[in-house]
């Protein structure tokens, strides 16, 4: 994803377009807290972070599951 290849970022992973900017939200959110006021844990300490987290830590077991049984790409061949 890092080098602009989004169509083998998607095939990796599904998911990696919303887990991303939920990541790099969480990242900016708590580094200008922690800069300015030294406090860690602000980005978390509100309800609609925490609940769009857990979200995507269920969404990621199901498509975690979906590809052990061989959905969306999975699963990777042993050699």
């Amino acid at each position: 994803m890092l080098h602009l290849h989004l169509g083998e970022a998607f095939h990796l992973h599904p998911l990696v377009f919303v887990v991303m900017p939920y990541l790099a939200a969480l990242a900016f959110v708590e580094g200008y807290a922690f800069v300015l006021r030294g406090e860690l844990g602000t980005f978390l300490a509100l309800r609609s972070a925490r609940v769009i987290g857990f979200g995507l830590c269920v969404a990621l077991f199901v498509v975690w599951i979906a590809r052990f049984f061989g959905a969306l790409g999975g699963p990777v061949p042993t050699s």
